[in-house]
């Protein structure tokens, strides 16, 4: 899904907000749904640990963890993208980690 989008200034798509309860709405599939779940949970953990520009992005998308659309998808691929382009940007004060096989980042702790 990933490949093929070019790389982006911003995290989402500027003026991207969520709306819910639209009646004539397609819901993506279950499985597609965990796949969703999934992706705003690893949003969720690079939000707390290394990444606070992903946050009004990951905020939007939690709107819809139960009904996501083929748009609310699209755009959680696009801030997974603008993370994966971006990790050299905040490498400078991060190390890496591994958890569950992933690599991830996590701000150095200096003092104390």
């Amino acid at each position: 899904m990933l490949k093929g989008q070019r790389a982006t200034e911003t995290p989402s798509t500027p003026g991207f907000h969520v709306v819910r309860n639209i009646p004539e709405a397609v819901f993506i599939s279950d499985h597609n749904q965990k796949l969703y779940r999934s992706g705003v949970g690893m949003l969720l953990f690079l939000v707390k640990h290394t990444r606070p520009d992903l946050s009004n992005s990951t905020r939007e998308l939690l709107k819809v963890m139960d009904k996501a659309t083929k748009g609310h998808m699209k755009e959680l691929c696009r801030v997974i993208k603008y993370a994966i382009d971006t990790k050299n940007k905040w490498r400078r004060n991060m190390y890496y980690f591994n958890v569950c096989g992933r690599q991830f980042n996590r701000w150095e702790q200096k003092g104390n």
